[in-house]
């Protein structure tokens, strides 16, 4: 369940981020406040991607018996 929250996590702002960086190229520079939010957007998602990698792989092991 924990890595079920930290995936949507990294993927709701990791989302967030990206489109504002879309945004940012189509529309010009935002005001201060979007670019520290955008920055904190992807900080967030990074943090997520990073903890699911370094997180051990748990496989179940259901017996057939």
């Amino acid at each position: 369940m924990r890595s079920l929250a930290v995936t949507l996590t990294a993927l709701v702002y990791g989302s967030f981020g990206l489109s504002r960086l879309i945004g940012l190229c189509l529309d010009g520079m935002p005001s201060n406040n979007l670019v520290m939010a955008t920055v904190v957007e992807l900080a967030v998602a990074a943090i997520g991607l990073l903890i699911l990698v370094r997180q051990p792989i748990v496989r179940s092991h259901l017996s057939t018996n």
